[in-house]
């Protein structure tokens, strides 16, 4: 494992995942949201690969959360998730390589254009 994959490097509870917050607001009885701390920031390809897996990351790139999960089965299943992480990110890194290649393609061809227009 690199120091930039992308991997589950803590656990935490929000205040919506407590039960007592969940008995007072009609919140689901036995699910529960977790956050997931992450080895680094995710980015915008990233964040769209996760949502696949019902992992979301919010307004901080470095925190993603499963809404509707327990503690019990985030660490039953470690291995798991980080293996989704794994493959979310290289999915994310074909994926953005790809629009990176195609948007090089799109400004050589406005180039190409234009100097055509000038002659």
């Amino acid at each position: 494992m690199s120091a930039t994959d992308l991997r589950i490097v803590r656990v935490e509870l929000d205040v919506q995942s407590l039960k007592t917050y969940r008995e007072l607001n009609a919140g689901h009885p036995n699910l529960y949201p977790v956050k997931l701390g992450l080895s680094r920031a995710a980015d915008g390809y990233e964040r769209i690969e996760l949502a696949a897996y019902d992992i979301t990351v919010g307004d901080d790139p470095m925190t993603a959360i499963i809404l509707k999960t327990t503690l019990e089965h985030v660490r039953d299943h470690i291995g798991q998730l980080n293996g989704w992480l794994a493959t979310a990110a290289a999915e994310a890194k074909k994926t953005r390589e790809a629009a990176e290649a195609e948007d090089e393609h799109l400004k050589a061809l406005v180039v190409e254009i234009n100097r055509a227009l000038k002659q």
